[in-house]
């Protein structure tokens, strides 16, 4: 895989009115769109705790989400692990 630094300003996407976008700022965008993804967990994981739920099965509907393999995936991507 390539370093990085060398790939973080590709131009992914060019629009005349938006201008360039970057691999670099699609990611960015990517991560905080996962810190509000995140905060919607905890908002529900909150309202969960308070039904007949159990722990398992409140761990098994988290487990379906996809938010913290995508996460380490973008950190990948970007060196940062």
């Amino acid at each position: 895989m390539s370093n990085y630094a060398t790939i973080k300003d590709l131009i992914i996407f060019s629009d005349p009115i938006i201008g360039d976008i970057t691999l670099d700022e699609i990611l960015n965008y990517l991560l905080l769109q996962i810190q509000s993804q995140k905060r919607f967990e905890e908002i529900v994981y909150s309202n969960l705790k308070q039904t007949n739920l159990t722990d398992k099965d409140i761990a098994t509907i988290f487990s379906l989400s996809s938010t913290n393999i995508t996460e380490t995936y973008i950190k990948l991507i970007k060196n940062e692990l």
